[in-house]
């Protein structure tokens, strides 16, 4: 299986690949079924290729992976390295180099990394394990491969005639705390160096705009200084320290050894490195991330490279298995499992907050601290469905301290979501009590949060003529006799409901943030979601009666027959608009019935105004634009609406490279595939 390319890594397939894998089927008592699939023989039709020459083409039309967005990635979903060429010395490109950059889960700094006023945590960059040929680039080439089955990178670098090195890496998956990496290398007519580079970014060829660090724009490169802290005689470590979430003084440690042995065919090195954090150590600051990161790369070198690789192989092997989803266009089936392989590589610890292990990494980046909005939304989409609930756990277990605490506190820092933001992210906590049956978490967690998500409404209510105090920006329920209104929750990136009205008096609601159906929306499955769990577990609740008002007498979604829902109760839809916040109502809170005259006429306003080409700019009809179009139309039974706008992710600038990088949009197709897989591509069942 090969592929070349100058520029874009492509995704391995052959025309094998273009017939479905063979399948058994056995049903079992009860309904189920059992596929038996071989595993190794169908991923490696979707192992991810990187194939490109190096001579005397400009360095910025041959675009070879120096880019966050273009480079391998490996990962445990804790530490992660993106593996790309080395141009630090750009425009002379210096010797053959590869930098496997390094990045953790829980490595958060305060630094600012953007100008006042949108600062705020970010991921921080840590650090690079080089690998370097010693011999300068002429005509020469490199060759990656991601091995989606055993999550291993392979490759090799060849300069010149007589130069070469191959090399195999991954991150062990069988350990997470303190992550480790392995390099290993052979290598003929020459004899790499290894070692290991804090704070390093990459900068050059593509200019300003390439999405690189630039000097230029210092604030994008900074990073954690570091320090050596490792005696004589024992493995290279060196210590970064910051004040990390929560403002608390946290630091984390980056271990390496290299062994290398010469024979007579070449020579042979194998790199250890290890990460470890001391975000929870205790007294404050601690330091014991130093201890432990010495100590496991101690461990895993005494244990041995076959002992790690037998460990990693065992983890995947058996998460694989989980679920199976078989696509007659091969490509489609390729970007489904990269994309789950990319999921779990990145993040198994705390919330999906879009980045994970794999950076930012030396680049400007737009998302680099928590977001409670869409985007870490339908990044959990695919899971629940696809038998990979430890992909929500961490996302549940973050739920249940804000539940029990009221903020995250020391435990995860930063922001944490308040008011509607809240109770969107809990979709994602109740799907998941309903796909485990935790009725504990239930009638506990998920109670205490839906409340503590709509008390900033139910505090501030008002019956007219009243009015909150002319200072307050805050939403707000205003209650005329007749219906109760939401004012000051504004349709989240739809232009003309970005003004937020200066206080929510009488005069408000002739505003066009007052009863968004995006806020109509959301306050109504919070109410009713509530109102089930304290009937279904017969809870008594105080506030009862206050529920049940609202959720009788809220401003109804606003609509009309010819152009669908609106996005407020003044204006209809006319412009473009990426997002879908006008009608989450038909996905994903389902609260009104999607299958309707009415929901089909609100989603071809919604798509035909957006992913026209002659209408829209391209930036509007993004990923999860295509992703909700793509769900909503297979829930209608549209069938070919549904795959049609599948086939847009092979798309490279919808389906494959997003803005920043960022994975949302392959989660949400995911989501797609099994939607139209389970109601059938005509919608006429499966």
């Amino acid at each position: 299986v090969s592929t070349q390319s100058t520029g874009q890594w492509f995704l391995a397939m052959n025309l094998a690949a273009m017939k479905l894998a063979v399948l058994t089927a056995t049903l079992l008592m009860g309904g189920g079924c059992r596929a038996s699939v071989d595993w190794s023989q169908f991923l490696s039709r979707h192992d991810l290729l990187w194939n490109f020459t190096y001579g005397d083409a400009d360095p910025r039309e041959n675009f070879i992976p120096v880019r966050w967005t273009e480079g391998a990635y490996i990962g445990n979903g804790m530490m992660g390295a993106m593996v790309m060429v080395d141009n630090r010395s750009w425009p002379e490109m210096g010797t053959a180099k590869l930098t496997f950059s390094i990045n953790r889960v829980d490595a958060w700094t305060s630094l600012e990394w953007r100008p006042d006023p949108n600062k705020g945590w970010r991921r921080s960059p840590i650090g690079s394990l080089v690998l370097d040929t010693g011999v300068k680039w002429g005509q020469g080439r490199v060759d990656m491969q991601v091995k989606m089955h055993d999550a291993e990178l392979l490759g090799q670098v060849v300069v010149g005639s007589t130069a070469a090195i191959s090399f195999r890496a991954m991150v062990g998956a069988d350990r997470m705390a303190e992550s480790t990496l392995v390099l290993d290398v052979n290598s003929t007519g020459i004899v790499p160096e290894i070692w290991w580079e804090p704070c390093s970014v990459q900068r050059g060829p593509r200019g300003k705009h390439g999405d690189i660090c630039d000097s230029d724009a210092p604030v994008n490169c900074s990073c954690v200084p570091s320090r050596k802290v490792s005696n004589a005689g024992e493995a290279a470590a060196f210590y970064q320290e910051t004040q990390g979430l929560a403002k608390i003084r946290a630091g984390w440690t980056t271990a390496l050894a290299v062994d290398t042995a010469e024979g007579e065919a070449g020579s042979r090195s194998t790199a250890w490195l290890t990460t470890s954090n001391s975000l929870f150590d205790r007294p404050v600051p601690g330091n014991g991330s130093i201890g432990r990161a010495q100590a496991e790369l101690n461990r895993r070198k005494s244990a041995g490279l076959d002992s790690l690789v037998s460990g990693h192989r065992a983890w995947w092997h058996s998460w694989w298995p989980l679920s199976f989803v078989s696509i007659p266009d091969a490509r489609l089936e390729a970007m489904y499992y990269v994309s789950m392989y990319r999921f779990v590589s990145s993040v198994r610890h705390g919330i999906h907050d879009l980045t994970g292990s794999f950076g930012p990494m030396g680049v400007t980046f737009q998302w680099g601290d928590y977001m409670w909005d869409m985007n870490p939304q339908v990044s959990y989409f695919s899971n629940h469905a696809s038998n990979r609930l430890e992909l929500v756990e961490p996302f549940v277990a973050q739920f249940d301290v804000l539940a029990k605490q009221g903020s995250w506190s020391d435990h995860y820092g930063g922001d944490f979501p308040q008011g509607v933001e809240l109770l969107w992210m809990l979709k994602n906590y109740w799907r998941y009590t309903r796909y485990t049956h935790d009725h504990t978490r239930e009638q506990t967690s998920l109670l205490t949060l839906l409340k503590q998500g709509m008390q900033p409404l139910v505090e501030n209510q008002y019956v007219l003529p009243a009015a909150p105090p002319a200072d307050s920006r805050s939403p707000c329920l205003l209650d005329d006799g007749t219906h109760i209104h939401v004012v000051g929750v504004t349709s989240p990136e739809y232009p003309a409901s970005w003004n937020v009205p200066d206080n929510c008096n009488f005069t408000a609601l002739t505003h066009n943030c007052t009863n968004t159906n995006f806020g109509l929306s959301m306050l109504s499955w919070g109410l009713r979601t509530t109102l089930e769990i304290l009937d279904k577990f017969e809870i008594f609740d105080p506030l009862r009666a206050i529920y049940e008002d609202l959720y009788l007498r809220m401003y109804p979604l606003s609509y009309d027959h010819a152009t669908g829902y609106w996005v407020d109760w003044v204006h209809r839809l006319d412009l473009p608009h990426r997002h879908w916040s006008h009608i989450l109502s038909l996905y994903d809170l389902d609260t009104v019935k999607v299958d309707s005259s009415l929901a089909e006429t609100s989603i071809d306003r919604w798509a035909g105004l957006t992913c026209n080409d002659s209408i829209a700019c391209p930036t509007h009809c993004r990923g999860f634009t295509r992703g909700a179009v793509g769900i909503m139309s297979a829930r209608l039974g549209r069938g070919e609406a549904a795959a049609g706008n599948l086939s847009k992710f092979l798309d490279p600038v919808v389906g494959v490279i997003q803005p920043n990088g960022v994975p949302q949009c392959r989660q949400q197709r995911d989501t797609r595939y099994r939607e139209v897989r389970r109601r059938g591509h005509r919608g006429g069942g499966c």
